[in-house]
């Protein structure tokens, strides 16, 4: 009953079968469904959805969208178009919907249309302050139309949010477009198109080749897209990148990776070398090897870019006063992040600053000249100079900046404390603009002197105080937001009990979390999770 639905001239015989299975398609296509939905699922999470806010308006709505990808480890690449008006922002001041300060872009890495109340912002990335614009190619028909945008920090590294446990991926990672396939696009080959159509959550379409034309160096494809997919990539069938969408006409068209390669070659070489160093870096390996290791920190302060370390209201308040305050007091309760802080302080805009770390627990601080003594040699190592006195740290320092993390200040004797505070703020004073000093106390800083013996009003005033407050309940979801999706589901679960055990110490939680991801790695079960949240001494 169904011969006349089939081709004319397909043969009927005998072997009819074997041509019936040949017929539908001439090129060899299976796939392995495990390994295609793992690269799928890595790929999904280096997309992401680029908003532009107008005037200062919240970044929502459809206007001013557009879709990228992760190349690098903080460079994304997207449609010239897209942040046309940001590079050319001295002629469009003129314009009503004009934007022009980097700020004004916002990349959303793994948006996937969850609840928004629960996204957290670690998943959300600014442009890079200064150097946001690495290459580009003006939109056709002049150029390729294509921008590679630096962002503020490091993406490729980041623990993906939510599909890390379907799919064994960890890290983010990023598509290098030296590993993309740059000779082997065809007319009628597949295409698959990742995409924020209409700034929604990430979609797919699919669809085929129509035609490649090397003079126009335009590709045609039948995939579906809408305002908001400029930018989106182009994969073959195997999830490597092979094109660049950029607009629709009677088609939709994009730029063939070889083109923006052959591009950067000829016009940012520079570029093209950094792209290829990153492809070789410790760094891609570390990612490609998918190496699961624990985030969570159960002693010590929190370095640096610590991947477990969630910023608070008093970051924000340290960034603004390390601006103008030279003396800078950050106080706190016991186990509440005060080192984690100081470890993470930011730097004064302008100029490069070195940072120098003391932990006065390691000095004689029951000694003055040895405490001294102590701290000076610190000074030297960090500085690569020998420093004896404190003549030769006001000329180093007046050269070049500095910002002191002197940590667990309120240890000293009060002998110490007595001679030393002075002494530190009257020498420092002179160099103002190119010092800072960070210290770390339980208490007040007012009461800490005044304990020890520093009784001059003018070396009390001088203090800018941040006081650290306890982790709230957002803060705290953040942090479990880092552990594998079972065991974040467990802990969701038994939030209210968590929040009541850690009672806002970040330390508390970076135990409890380090022994729940511990937990996972074993393949214990849910029920042990479990007792391992019910148990007060997980947070101990």
């Amino acid at each position: 009953m169904y011969r006349n639905h089939l081709p004319r001239n397909l043969p009927l015989d005998r072997n009819s079968r074997e041509h019936l299975e040949r017929f539908i398609r001439s090129q060899d296509n299976f796939l392995d469904p495990q390994n295609y939905l793992r690269t799928l699922a890595q790929i999904t999470a280096q997309i992401c959805l680029i908003q532009v806010r107008y005037r200062g308006q919240a970044f929502n709505g459809q206007e001013g969208t557009g879709t990228g990808l992760l190349v690098s480890s903080d460079i994304i690449l997207t449609n010239y178009h897209v942040v046309e008006e940001l590079i050319h922002s001295s002629e469009m001041q003129k314009c009503d919907k004009a934007w022009s300060h980097p700020d004004d872009l916002l990349i959303r890495f793994e948006y996937f249309g969850n609840d928004e109340a629960e996204r957290s912002p670690r998943l959300d990335f600014k442009l890079h302050a200064t150097e946001w614009l690495v290459a580009f190619s003006e939109k056709y028909p002049k150029g390729l139309d294509y921008a590679l945008l630096r962002i503020e920090k490091d993406a490729a590294n980041q623990r993906c949010s939510t599909l890390s446990i379907q799919s064994n991926v960890t890290r983010r990672g990023f598509i290098n477009l030296l590993d993309c396939d740059t000779n082997g696009l065809k007319e009628n080959s597949d295409v698959i198109m990742l995409q924020h159509p209409k700034a929604a959550p990430l979609k797919l379409a699919v669809g085929r080749i129509v035609s490649i034309d090397e003079n126009e160096r335009i590709i045609e494809y039948d995939v579906t897209t809408a305002i908001g997919s400029s930018g989106s990539p182009c994969f073959n069938v195997h999830g490597v990148l092979v094109g660049l969408h950029r607009a629709k006409q009677e088609y939709n068209r994009g730029v063939h990776l070889k083109w923006i390669i052959d591009d950067l070659g000829t016009n940012w070489s520079k570029v093209l070398a950094e792209l290829k160093e990153q492809n070789n870096s410790p760094i891609r390996k570390h990612i490609e090897a998918k190496i699961d290791d624990n985030p969570f920190v159960e002693a010590g302060p929190l370095v640096k870019n610590a991947e477990s370390y969630i910023p608070r209201k008093c970051d924000h308040e340290l960034k603004l006063s390390i601006e103008s305050n030279q003396f800078i007091a950050i106080s706190g309760e016991y186990e509440i992040g005060k080192s984690s802080l100081l470890m993470n302080a930011p730097q004064p805009t302008g100029g490069t600053w070195k940072f120098i770390p003391i932990d006065f627990m390691a000095l004689r601080w029951d000694d003055e000249n040895l405490f001294i003594m102590g701290f000076f040699e610190r000074v030297s190592k960090f500085l690569e100079r020998r420093i004896e006195t404190w003549t030769e740290l006001l000329k180093t320092v007046a050269a070049q900046p500095v910002i002191f993390q002197l940590d667990e200040f309120g240890v000293m004797s009060k002998q110490v404390t007595s001679s030393f505070v002075p002494t530190l703020l009257s020498n420092l004073s002179k160099v103002r603009n190119t010092s800072r000093i960070l210290v770390c106390v339980p208490e007040p800083i007012d009461k800490i002197l005044s304990a020890k013996g520093v009784d001059r009003e003018k070396f009390h005033r001088q203090w800018k105080e941040i006081n650290i407050e306890p982790f709230s309940v957002q803060n705290t979801l953040d942090l479990l937001e880092l552990l594998p999706v079972p065991a974040r589901q467990v802990a969701y679960e038994q939030i209210d009990l968590i929040v009541e055990y850690t009672a806002g110490r970040p330390r508390a939680l970076q135990l409890l979390s380090s022994r729940l991801f511990d937990s996972m790695q074993d393949n214990l079960s849910k029920d042990v999770m479990e007792n391992i949240i019910q148990r007060p001494e997980s947070y101990k």
